[in-house]
């Protein structure tokens, strides 16, 4: 029974990190602002002709050539920021960035080289040694991950804030929606989790976070009818919200749909154990 649960604990965190990137993955497809950022960076790319491709291609090669390019390393960048984060428990900036430079660098790099070789054949000079092309991914990621660990905000007991927030949040039904609600700026935001922040409580909703001033204790009363648990002292989470359970240093977390992981501890694992069994 021991030797069971000690391979399940990886298949169930490798489970969990699936569904975290496909999630991150359609949320990027549906996000005006890649989008936004796909074009600018590609039509930036069509323009300057940069690493010595200038007067090599024609403009309908330079669209589809820098496009593609853009296209994979803004997707690649967010499914490797999520794996660098899972790769570092302590949440150190540098680490995380540094992981996920190396990580770009070594997926990406085989990537780009092949798609250089395609172009190669209809235009001999597009030819680019395979470590300059290395070379050029590993400069481009570190500052492309360093700013988004400058800018990754981060909330009470060390959780970070998912870099994702669905974009299009479902609200709250009415049935469902809790006395909390009326107290929060958007009353209509689904709630994901409550987290005790000295005498404040987080609340962190689809849509983002906000403090409110009273007793957790309190705060968890005012979700009803919402189903929930008290997975730790100082964290209640939405039982709809969880996507997964993961483990880290032999410590269990839940994840839940927006990218957050929380803390169960052993007080309270019981209790979200007869709340969702299909989690164990």
């Amino acid at each position: 029974m021991i030797d069971e649960q000690k391979t399940a604990a990886p298949q169930a965190q490798d489970a969990t990190l699936a569904q975290t990137l496909k999630a991150r993955f359609a949320n990027l497809m549906r996000s005006p602002i890649a989008l936004v950022i796909w074009i600018c960076l590609s039509v930036l790319g069509v323009v300057s002709q940069p690493y010595d491709s200038y007067g090599i291609l024609p403009i309908w090669a330079r669209f589809l050539y820098w496009g593609g390019i853009v296209a994979g390393g803004i997707i690649l960048a967010d499914m490797v920021d999520c794996i660098a984060r899972r790769l570092t428990p302590d949440g150190h900036m540098f680490k995380t960035a540094a992981k996920a430079v190396g990580l770009v660098t070594v997926i990406y790099s085989p990537v780009l080289i092949a798609w250089n070789e395609l172009f190669v054949l209809g235009f001999p000079d597009m030819d680019d040694s395979p470590f300059l092309i290395a070379f050029r991914v590993f400069a481009t990621s570190i500052p492309v991950f360093a700013l988004l660990e400058t800018l990754r905000p981060t909330v009470a007991n060390g959780s970070v804030v998912a870099a994702y927030v669905e974009p299009a949040p479902e609200p709250c039904p009415d049935a469902l929606r809790p006395r909390l609600a009326s107290r929060l700026q958007c009353p209509e935001a689904r709630i994901l989790r409550l987290s005790a922040n000295n005498h404040l409580i987080d609340v962190i909703s689809a849509q983002g976070s906000e403090q409110i001033r009273m007793r957790f204790a309190d705060a968890v009363r005012e979700m009803e009818p919402v189903p929930g648990c008290c997975v730790h002292r100082s964290h209640w989470v939405n039982l709809d919200a969880i996507d997964g359970l993961t483990r880290r240093k032999e410590k269990l977390f839940v994840l839940l749909s927006n990218g957050d992981e929380i803390p169960v501890s052993r007080t309270y694992r019981p209790e979200l154990e007869a709340a969702r069994p299909d989690l164990f």
